[in-house]
């Protein structure tokens, strides 16, 4: 377990020569086999003549500029995640596309383990729940912007496609995308019917059911529904009986959620299309533990916390308070498009609601030190009209305007334990927030030559963050006069992006781009004192070169991007204690500047017909360049889960097929280099560099019928790393981490009619 745990900061920002040599070992690497397919594209390519049926990887088509193209002809770095590679990499829930899509981090929050927070290309948003904090790289559903985070990880099952935009998407998308945008695409109805079915089981008792049934109801209406329930045991178990509210060997960091979709889609006339989606999703569970990891002997609980002792296993834990996570999330999308044949009007309108509770015991022991209780109750409106069109066949465009509005409530419930002279210490933070956004952006494509064409747009963006709290301090008296305190702040921007893009021929795309993108201030809502004054919006700048080629025949595809990104007036959580007694809390911050560089490359290989290969390798150097924390320095720390490089590789072989089945064999691995876990680069939370690895052997075609059987493992090796952490301080003196899943292994039965 000990590897698992932090090196020392000092020599991770020191370790020089070593770090340097592994770093440009694992690039010498990926641009040694970049060059050894460029060599070989020759006699790859001559296969491929002699192969007429070949069709290499295809055209993957995207929507990441509101309108269907191929992806190897945006000037956007892209990872397109696919139907076919969801299934074929267990991609079953958002999180695991970290697992492809390079320079991107998804981890339960700090505070919930529904929660998820969001990295890319070094931005960051460690507060997903806050509902006056907004994330820096925006998730969409259909088109639609999901403002929190509470309840993201459902299941992504009947999904045709997702697509990870990096950078400042701050024309198209605007609000809250310095990082990018994700933007998950589910299968629409179809004209054909159709039943998928797929059952899974494995250790920890999984059990998990999906169907996808599509039914035509006429030759203009069609209905298509979906459903998952899944139920597993606990990665950890709570092994001190404390009582009937907290019964011994309890199962946590379990699941007990149910995914549905009902969508249909009609041609209500010949031009006029409508689309409605309803999705819901809830899971009720034991919740994810906080593990202990370091007692600090400053600590005057240090003897209680010694006593104790730190777990001897991961899995096995002592926790005297509940753990428990209920969360809801549902939500209605309307889409009319209108074709009124030289212009196109899209109308999208969207509800959401989330309603989450949870219950932590934040310290992660047998004593009565930290619990929490938090709950959020939200819900939005939104809506987006746009029109496009064309002029000739040199000039592309669409115009449009944006409208959402938002409101709930954070409340959470802080009890503190043991402190001398205080007995039971009980903190309550109680804000209700506004949020209101309008928008009006425009972006055009001008073809300059048959080659060269220019694409630029701009958005203007006006919002209004407004919170009145209901804070209660330690002393069980609100901290303002009539028991609230209202609070409203208004913030503006002027985001876009201009890119000049050259189609060199039908193979080798190349583009160069500026974007600005920013992320809207809000207020603190935690706090035991008077709440601290309106944190400011944030910036970015990123200039960005890329190419997308097609070589070998299509054998071969290799998308590169290089980015360098001005980041202003950053937003951070800082966690800290104050008071008296003494109180952990978070305030958000503007932290100054920084530069974040780096690049990602995405590279897939046929080398036949039965064998794919594919790296993607990412690279994001994040450092602050001032960053002043009160009286104390931290330019230089490197940004909170941000790996400086991140690589994942997959082999996928298919052997050749008999009376009985088709074998496929497949392995995929996921590599991260360390990376720390706390702003302020607390020198015991800080993850080294780890390893997953993943195996899977499928038999396809089952007696020719539509019939599969897959046996699979996850993380196979049974790594134990952080995903998130938490440093308590004096007088507490406990750093907590929250682990990935352990090694799992299961079977998976799919049919289709």
């Amino acid at each position: 377990m000990k590897e698992v745990f932090a090196k020392n900061f000092q020599a991770e920002s020191g370790k020089g020569m070593r770090l340097r040599t592994q770093r440009l070992a694992t690039g010498a690497t990926a641009l040694a086999l970049v060059l050894t397919c460029g060599v070989s594209t020759s006699a790859w390519a001559q296969d491929a003549e002699n192969e007429t049926a070949y069709s290499g990887f295809g055209e993957i088509i995207v929507s990441a500029q509101k309108r269907e193209e191929s992806l190897q002809s945006v000037p956007i770095s892209i990872t397109a995640v696919t139907q076919e590679t969801l299934n074929n990499r267990d991609i079953d829930t958002i999180d695991a596309i970290d697992r492809i899509a390079p320079n991107l981090m998804i981890v339960p929050a700090r505070t919930s383990t529904a929660v998820a927070g969001i990295t890319l290309r070094g931005q960051v948003q460690d507060d997903p729940s806050s509902i006056t904090l907004d994330q820096s790289v925006g998730l969409y559903v259909d088109g639609v912007y999901v403002a929190r985070g509470n309840g993201a990880f459902q299941r992504l099952y009947d999904v045709e496609r997702v697509e990870v935009l990096k950078g400042p998407q701050g024309t198209l998308y605007g609000r809250n995308t310095t990082g990018g945008a994700i933007n998950v695409i589910p299968n629409k109805p179809t004209d054909t019917f159709s039943l998928d079915t797929k059952l899974t089981i494995g250790n920890y008792s999984r059990r998990e059911a999906a169907a996808a049934v599509n039914v035509p109801l006429s030759d203009d209406i069609a209905v298509r529904g979906v459903f998952v329930a899944a139920k597993r045991g606990g990665y950890a178990e709570n092994v001190l009986d404390a009582g009937p509210a907290n019964p011994g060997n309890k199962d946590i960091d379990d699941e007990d959620s149910f995914y549905g979709r009902l969508t249909v889609d009609a041609d209500v006339s010949d031009n006029l299309n409508l689309y409605v989606s309803y999705d819901y999703f809830s899971d009720k569970n034991n919740g994810g533990p906080v593990v202990p990891i370091y007692f600090d002997p400053a600590s005057p609980f240090f003897g209680q916390l010694n006593a104790a002792g730190l777990p001897s296993d991961i899995r096995k834990l002592r926790q005297n308070d509940p753990n428990g996570i209920d969360v809801t999330v549902q939500g209605v999308t309307a889409i009319a498009s209108l074709d009124l044949g030289a212009v196109t009007v899209k109308n999208i309108f969207a509800y959401r609601e989330t309603d989450e509770t949870t219950f932590n015991d934040f310290d992660g022991t047998e004593l009565n030190l930290i619990s929490t209780f938090l709950s959020l109750k939200q819900h939005q409106y939104s809506n987006e009209i746009n029109v496009s069109g064309e002029f000739g066949d040199n000039f592309e465009w669409i115009v449009g305007g944006y409208w959402f509005k938002e409101k709930g409530r954070n409340f959470t419930r802080l009890g503190l334990g043991l402190l001398p002279n205080f007995g039971e210490i009980i903190q309550i933070d109680d804000g209700l927030g506004r949020n209101k956004s309008t928008a009006i952006f425009a972006q055009a494509n001008l073809q300059l030559t048959d080659s060269l064409s220019v694409t630029a747009g701009a958005r203007h963006t006006w919002e209004t963050k407004s919170l009145t709290s209901f804070n209660i301090g330690t002393n069980g008296q609100p901290l303002f006069p009539g028991g609230s305190a209202s609070f409203s702040e208004d913030f503006t921007g002027i985001t876009g992006s201009i890119s000049l893009n050259y189609q060199v021929n039908s193979d080798v795309f190349l583009y160069g781009k500026y974007g600005r993108g920013f992320r809207s201030g809000g207020f603190n809502i935690r706090g035991i004192g008077p709440l601290a004054p309106a944190f400011g919006k944030e910036t970015v700048d990123e200039f960005e070169i890329g190419a997308k080629t097609d070589l070998a025949g299509g054998r071969i595809r290799a998308n590169v991007a290089l980015f360098y990104d001005i980041y202003g007036d950053i937003q951070r959580v800082i966690q800290g204690v104050v008071g008296d007694p003494p109180t952990p809390t978070t305030t958000t911050k503007n932290a100054a500047k920084a530069k974040i560089y780096g690049g990602e490359l995405e590279l897939s290989a046929l080398p036949t017909d039965n064998l794919e290969l594919s790296l993607n390798v990412g690279a994001a150097i994040a450092r602050y360049d001032e960053f002043l924390d009160g009286t104390i320095d931290r330019s230089g720390n490197r940004f909170p889960l941000v790996p400086d490089w991140t690589a994942n590789a997959m082999v996928r072989y298919t052997l050749p097929e008999n009376e009985l089945f088709t074998p496929i064999v497949q392995v995929d691995a996921s590599w991260k280099d360390s990376y720390d876990l706390l702003v302020f680069n607390s020198p015991d939370l800080v993850q080294s560099d780890y390893f997953l690895v993943n195996a899977k052997i499928t038999f396809e075609n089952v007696a020719g019928e539509d019939l599969a059987i897959s046996f699979f493992g996850k993380n196979i090796f049974d790594k134990e790393y952080i995903l998130n952490g938490r440093d308590f301080g004096l007088p507490f003196g406990l750093n907590g981490a929250r682990f990935g899943a352990p090694a799992t292994y299961g079977v998976e039965l799919e049919a289709s009619f």
